[in-house]
Formats: structure tokens, C-alpha cells, sequence
């Protein structure tokens, strides 16, 4: 038997670890290409990326595509609790997010 979805019923998958942070400021794991339908969606005019690894091209594809601006800040991932961001890359990081606020 063969599944065939129409682009009306196309399956949403968010990111791994999505969620929302506060009204239109999420978080999630580095998304995939699974993930773009639902990320779509958000309305998202930026993203901030965290990790030291280059964008993936068929991320930065769909950035692009859907006028997203994107921001990689190039830290080491830290996957224990209670391990601080170096205080630069957490500045930085508040500069962006406070920026869009206002």
C-alpha cells in the first residue's frame, strides 16, 4: 500500500527539543529538512543558531527561500545542565533577542 499526501495534508514535524520560549521566540535541536513545512509556519524573521558546525546548505537554502535572517554565534555545544554560555556568546545572544523586542 502506498501513502500519497496531498499539499494540504502534508505531515508537520517540528525540531527535536521545539518549544516555545515566549510568543513568537522558540527553541529547538538543529532542524532538518523534515522540519521545514512546520517551521514555515511560525512566521520566523530570524534565527539564531548557537553551534560551531556550518550551516547546512539546504538549511540555509530554506533560510533564504523563506526570508529568515540567520545568525550563528559559534559556540560549543553543552548538552550537561548547568553549564553557562561563555558570557560573550550569551551577550550577543541577548543583543539579538532583545533587539527584536523593541
Amino acid at each position: 500500500m502506498k501513502l500519497v499526501l496531498k499539499r494540504s495534508e502534508e505531515i508537520m514535524v517540528p525540531p527535536f527539543n521545539f518549544s516555545m520560549v515566549e510568543k513568537g521566540v522558540y527553541r529547538s535541536a538543529h532542524p532538518c529538512s523534515l522540519n521545514f513545512s512546520f517551521l514555515s509556519r511560525l512566521g520566523l524573521k530570524t534565527i539564531l543558531y548557537l553551534g560551531t558546525d556550518p550551516y547546512r546548505p539546504e538549511y540555509q537554502q530554506f533560510a533564504s527561500c523563506e526570508s529568515i535572517e540567520l545568525i550563528h554565534l559559534g559556540c560549543n555545544g553543552y548538552k550537561e545542565p548547568f553549564v553557562d554560555l561563555p558570557p560573550d556568546v550569551l551577550h550577543r545572544a541577548l543583543s539579538v533577542v532583545l533587539g527584536m523586542c523593541v
